[in-house]
C-alpha cells in the first residue's frame, strides 16, 4: 500500500508539474499573441500613414510621418524600421518589441525574447470615387499649382463647345441637382471608363449659388495652407473630350484634385491642381492608367 501511495504521490506532482508547465505555456502565447496584435496594429497604421505621403516623393516625411503613427498605437519608433521603395509606391514598416517570458525563464533562465511584424501598404491610383463635383476638365497635363479651368462662363474668355460649358448631368438634369452636386458633391459613385451626359447651358446663376455656399465654409483657405479636409478642395472627373454637341455622353478617364479659388468677374470656375490622398476605389500604379495625382493607399501585407 506504502509502495501504491508513494507512486501515486509521484505521478500526481509529475502530472502537477507538466501542467504547470502547459499553465505556464499558455501563458507565454496569450502574451505573445496580444503583442504581436498590439505591435501589428502599430505597423499597420505607419505603413499606411507613410503611404499617404509616397506621392510627394520626400523620404524623410515619409518615414517621419509612419514613424509618428506607429508610437500613436503604443509602439517603440526605436524599434521601428521604415523602408521606402526606390519608386515611392510601397512602404513597408517593420515594429519590434521585447517579450517577457514565464515558463522560457522558468527553463532556460530567459527572460525575454525579441519579436517582431512588418506591414507594407501601396499608393494607388484612384478610379472611383464619390463627392465629385459637376464638371469635366478634358484630358492633359497638369502641374502642381497651376490653375485650370473647371466651369467655362458664356462671357469668359474661353468659347464653350457647342453649347457645353463643362458640366456633367450626374444623375439627372436640371439647375436644383447641379447646385446640390456643386455644395456637397455628387454622392455616388463614379467610376472611370464611366459614360455621363454633359449638362448643356452657362447655369449661372446655379453656379454662383452653390459655388458662394462652398467658398463660405472656409473663406481664408488659400492654396497653399488650406486643411486636407476643406471644401475648397474639388474633386473633379477628367473626361476624354468636351467635343460634343448638346446633350451627349462623354467618357471618365481619371480624377483630379483641384483648390477652389474664389470667383473673379466672368463667372468663370477656376482651380488650382493638387495631388492628394482621399478614399475611393483604387488600382496598382501599374495597372496603365493615367496619373492625374490622386491616390489612394491600400495594406498589401
Amino acid at each position: 500500500m506504502k509502495n501504491e501511495r508513494g507512486a501515486v504521490l509521484i505521478v500526481t506532482t509529475m502530472f502537477m508539474v507538466v501542467a504547470a508547465g502547459f499553465m505556464a505555456l499558455s501563458v507565454d502565447l496569450g502574451r505573445l499573441y496580444v503583442t504581436r496584435s498590439e505591435i501589428q496594429t502599430a505597423a499597420d497604421a505607419g505603413a499606411l500613414a507613410g503611404a499617404a505621403l509616397l506621392h510627394t516623393q520626400n523620404p524623410n516625411a515619409i518615414e517621419n510621418e509612419a514613424l509618428k503613427y506607429v508610437e500613436f498605437n503604443g509602439a517603440n519608433s526605436e524599434e521601428t524600421l521604415v523602408h521606402i521603395d526606390d519608386d515611392y509606391s510601397r512602404v513597408i514598416v517593420q515594429v519590434g518589441t521585447l517579450q517577457g517570458w514565464v515558463i522560457a525563464q522558468a527553463i532556460w533562465n530567459r527572460d525575454s525574447a525579441y519579436t517582431s511584424v512588418s506591414s507594407a501598404a501601396d499608393l494607388e491610383q484612384i478610379v472611383g470615387i464619390r463627392g465629385a463635383q459637376p464638371w469635366g476638365v478634358e484630358l492633359g497635363d497638369f502641374a502642381y499649382g497651376d490653375r485650370y479651368t473647371l466651369k467655362v462662363s458664356g462671357d469668359g474668355e474661353i468659347e464653350p463647345r457647342k453649347g457645353n460649358f463643362q458640366a456633367l448631368a450626374l444623375d439627372g438634369t436640371g439647375a436644383d441637382r447641379y447646385r446640390n452636386h456643386i455644395i456637397h458633391g455628387y454622392s455616388g459613385v463614379l467610376s472611370v471608363g464611366q459614360e455621363i451626359l454633359t449638362e448643356p447651358g452657362d447655369m449661372r446663376g446655379p453656379t454662383r449659388q452653390g459655388l458662394k455656399e462652398r467658398i463660405d465654409q472656409d473663406p481664408t483657405a488659400t492654396f497653399e495652407n488650406v486643411s486636407v479636409d476643406s471644401p475648397r478642395i474639388l474633386y473633379v472627373p477628367i473626361v476624354e473630350s468636351f467635343e460634343v454637341e448638346g446633350r451627349k455622353y462623354v467618357t471618365i478617364v481619371g480624377f483630379a484634385a483641384f483648390f477652389l479659388e474664389n470667383i473673379q468677374g466672368t463667372d468663370t470656375v477656376y482651380g488650382r491642381f493638387m495631388k492628394k490622398v482621399v478614399p475611393g476605389e483604387t488600382a496598382p500604379l501599374s495597372a496603365g492608367y493615367r496619373d492625374y495625382g490622386l491616390y489612394g493607399v491600400r495594406l498589401s501585407q
